[in-house]
C-alpha cells in the first residue's frame, strides 16, 4: 500500500509525485473538495448562483467566464431549417452567411450539404473570369484591385494568373 507525498500548489494544484496503488478514499477526497470549493466562494463571493444567496442548496462552483469568448454549442437543424439551409444555398448564400443565420459553424454547412448530396460551389475565379483577370491586369489594374472587383483574394488573382503563365510585375508596378 503506496501513497505518493502530495503538495498543493499556490494556485490550488494538486501535483501527485508517485503513484497510488490503494483505492482513494471517497470521503476524504469529498472533504477536501467541500473545503477548497468554501475557501474559493469565500475568496469570490460573485461565483455563487443564485439558489445559494437566497440560502437554498449546498454551495456550487461556477465557471468564470470573464475573459472567454462564448463558446457556439453544436446544436441539429430541424427538417424545416436544412430545406431552408438547402434552398438559400443554392440560391448563393454563402456557408458563412447561412452558418450566421442558423447560429452554426460553417463546417455544419458544408456537412449538411454534403450529406444530403448538393454540390459545393467552388469560391475562386471561373475559366472566363480569369481571362478577364488577365486582361484588367495588363491594363494596369493591380492585384487587389482585380480581386476586388471579382470578390476574390488578391492571392487567387495571383495563383490564377501564374497558372497561365503570365510574368507579373513588382510590388512598383515594373515588369
Amino acid at each position: 500500500m503506496e501513497t505518493p507525498i502530495n503538495t498543493t500548489t499556490r494556485w490550488g494544484e494538486l501535483r501527485i509525485h508517485g503513484v497510488r496503488r490503494d483505492r482513494p478514499d471517497a470521503e476524504k477526497i469529498t472533504k477536501v473538495l467541500i473545503e477548497l470549493a468554501r475557501e474559493q466562494l469565500a475568496d469570490n463571493p460573485d461565483r455563487r448562483d443564485d439558489r445559494t444567496a437566497s440560502g437554498g442548496e449546498s454551495p456550487r462552483l461556477l465557471p468564470s467566464r470573464a475573459n472567454q469568448a462564448t463558446p457556439r454549442w453544436p446544436r441539429s437543424l430541424d427538417p424545416g431549417q436544412v430545406h431552408r439551409l438547402i434552398q438559400d444555398y443554392v440560391a448563393g448564400a454563402t456557408t458563412y452567411e447561412l452558418g450566421d443565420q442558423f447560429g452554426v459553424d460553417r463546417r455544419t454547412i458544408s456537412a449538411i450539404l454534403h450529406r444530403y448530396g448538393i454540390p459545393m460551389r467552388r469560391r475562386g475565379l471561373s475559366p472566363d473570369q480569369t481571362d478577364e483577370a488577365i486582361r484588367l491586369y495588363r491594363l494596369g489594374w493591380s492585384l487587389a484591385r482585380v480581386g476586388k472587383h471579382f470578390a476574390v483574394d488578391p492571392t487567387t488573382v495571383l495563383n490564377r494568373l501564374r497558372e497561365r503563365g503570365v510574368r507579373t510585375r513588382d510590388t512598383h508596378g515594373r515588369a
